[in-house]
């Protein structure tokens, strides 16, 4: 794997996993307990920005990302910024998730159109990225990577900090299969739930 790519930036991703190996159940409004809620918050509490996929956006909309485990909360200023990968900017911008307390921007795919779009509200930055020529329905990942490093570097504590960015994302299934297939994910946080 050439890890030329990314000096900038380190990707971890995090993934609850039932015994059985799902990772989502039509009856659970979510798959874990209170000890994989913990491992995500101490993750959280370690990143620099947060990666969604479109879809996990869509699915985690009716809640606010905030630590809710006391001690994470008393010991972090904040939730990291987040940015949120997708091809259409249609999501519901007065849910929950989008109103978190943190910097936001959408990483919009292979946009044609220039400029800002009228649909986004002014709160949430908007960055553009490459398909990847080879899959044009996929983002050019490492080119994403480096424009998500790049948003959130400022954000940091440490902004001026020459360490690389911390990514973690939080899925979904089909973006952290993305980052496994194009080797540009450096860690794997699985944690398995009845």
């Amino acid at each position: 794997m050439d890890r030329s790519c990314t000096a900038d930036y380190r990707v971890g991703a995090c993934l609850a996993s039932s015994v059985d190996g799902r990772i989502w159940h039509p009856e659970l409004p979510v798959l874990g307990s209170a000890e994989d809620r913990h491992v995500l918050e101490s993750l959280r509490a370690q990143a620099d920005v947060l990666l969604y996929g479109a879809g996990t956006a869509r699915a985690d909309s009716r809640r606010r990302i905030e630590f809710r485990c006391p001690d994470i909360a008393e010991s972090v200023p904040g939730i990291p910024p987040i940015a949120v990968l997708g091809h259409r900017i249609d999501f519901d911008f007065s849910a929950p998730f989008w109103n978190s307390a943190c910097p936001i921007a959408v990483v919009q795919v292979g946009a044609t159109q220039t400029g800002r779009p009228p649909a986004l509200p002014a709160r949430i930055d908007h960055l553009v990225v490459p398909a990847d020529p080879s899959a044009p329905e996929s983002a050019d990942l490492a080119a994403t990577l480096r424009a998500v490093a790049a948003w959130a570097g400022p954000h940091r504590a440490e902004p001026w900090s020459a360490e690389p960015v911390r990514v973690l994302c939080e899925g979904g299934g089909q973006l952290i299969g993305g980052l496994m297939r194009r080797e540009v994910l450096d860690e794997l946080f699985l944690t398995v739930t009845p």
